[in-house]
């Protein structure tokens, strides 16, 4: 793709794993961009006084322990609720997604093994297919064959046999894990302007709840990379 192409040329040097870093890096740092360049969301903040629910957020970094400790000893308060912000709206405007769901031929068997399933496995959530391109060498070693600085999580039902955009995620965002409450209640995790934010969507309702971190992230090292793709090889290109 032409973000690889560029960054091959001017920094002489074949390293995937350095141009995702640097994509990141770039990301979290957008502090000065207009709302529209960070993020185009799907969805509609309510206007109103949100309560932000506690005991479910207490739950969500429960359920992703992994993901939690990770972050911990860079954010103060962060296993505290007082450590976060948290907004409350309506999910609108999903549409179809632009990637090819496992029940499709035209779809990458790469990326089987990182797809989120609900817990009848009916349902998927997709954080990869539109950013990265997985591949495999001659050995059958992972490898990253490109990538793109927008992210777009996309919603997946095997029954129906649909692909859903939920999220779309421009410089200042991206999201690096997600995890099922039950099979119309999902939590995405990952970061907004340098902190960590929490989104729990309820498609049944079509509604949400986003929590942030007050305190900034003071890392240059990434969960998504580090332990989620940590079977992907990101440094060179076979």
């Amino acid at each position: 793709m032409s973000i690889v192409k560029s960054f091959r040329k001017n920094m002489h040097k074949n390293n995937l794993k350095f141009l995702i870093l640097i994509v990141f890096i770039f990301c979290i740092g957008c502090n000065n961009e207009t709302e529209s360049t960070k993020i185009e969301r799907t969805v509609e903040k309510d206007t109103s006084t949100p309560k932000c629910d506690k005991i479910l957020l207490q739950k969500c970094i429960e359920i992703n322990p992994v993901w939690a400790d990770y972050y911990k000893k860079n954010i103060a308060d962060f296993s505290n609720d007082s450590g976060f912000v948290c907004s409350k709206g309506k999910i609108e405007n999903i549409m179809t997604g632009s990637v090819y769901g496992d029940f499709s031929k035209e779809f990458n068997v790469n990326h089987l093994p990182f797809l989120i399933n609900s817990p009848d496995h009916s349902k998927y959530i997709d954080l990869d297919s539109y950013q990265l391109c997985f591949k495999k060498d001659e050995k059958g070693n992972l490898y990253c064959g490109g990538g793109e600085v927008d992210q777009e999580i996309d919603l997946a039902d095997r029954k129906n046999k649909t692909v859903k955009r939920i999220a779309f995620y421009g410089p200042g965002c991206f999201i690096e894990d997600a995890k099922w409450i039950d099979n119309n209640l999902f939590v995405l995790y990952g970061m907004s302007d340098k902190k960590l934010m929490i989104e729990v969507m309820d498609i049944s309702k079509k509604k949400y709840q986003l929590f942030e971190s007050k305190n900034e992230l003071k890392t240059e090292s990434f969960f998504m990379m580090e332990v989620r793709l940590k079977r992907v090889n990101f440094d060179t290109i076979p």
